[in-house]
């Protein structure tokens, strides 16, 4: 059985592994993101992706999806404490991450063929408050957070550890 679907759905995951495929993405330099395909008989195909924390520097921040988002939302924002151009870590793991989602809407969409794509934050990995800018971010691009229940077949997780950000495709 895969580790992910344990560890995501410790009551269901006979029944989740049933209807899955593993997945593992890999981007260079040398990054694997694991996941797994889902293929339910009513709700579709739906791929699951454990998106690791990215390492970057303290002063980079996971909402930064583009090079200029502070300078546009939040030019006075205490936390921007370096400016953009001397902090590359910063802009690199912007760029990184917005293509990263791009890449992996385009792989659910076209290549898996997929209704949506659900993303699982580990709340272990990362602090509350870089968890809550993450979430803002991915809400920002069209990311919902899932509620108990929302599932095909009433799956649950354990939102103690994990939060899943559903994206329709």
């Amino acid at each position: 059985m895969i580790p992910l679907i344990n560890s995501l759905f410790p009551y269901h995951a006979s029944q989740v592994a049933v209807l899955s495929h593993i997945l593992e993405i890999v981007t260079p330099p040398d990054h694997v993101l694991h996941g797994f395909v889902v293929d339910h008989p009513i709700e579709g195909r739906v791929v699951y992706v454990h998106l690791p924390p990215l390492h970057s520097t303290a002063t980079s921040r996971p909402e930064a999806l583009a090079p200029h988002f502070f300078e546009v939302l939040r030019p006075h924002d205490p936390l921007r404490a370096i400016p953009a151009a001397a902090a590359p870590n910063s802009v690199n793991s912007a760029l990184d991450m917005r293509e990263s989602l791009t890449a992996l809407l385009d792989l659910a969409a076209e290549s898996l063929e997929a209704t949506s794509l659900i993303l699982a934050l580990d709340k272990d990995d990362r602090e509350p408050d870089r968890l809550g800018d993450l979430l803002h971010s991915l809400m920002y691009v069209g990311g919902q957070v899932v509620k108990q229940g929302a599932l095909p077949g009433g799956w649950e997780w354990d939102p103690r550890r994990w939060v899943l950000v559903g994206m329709e495709l």
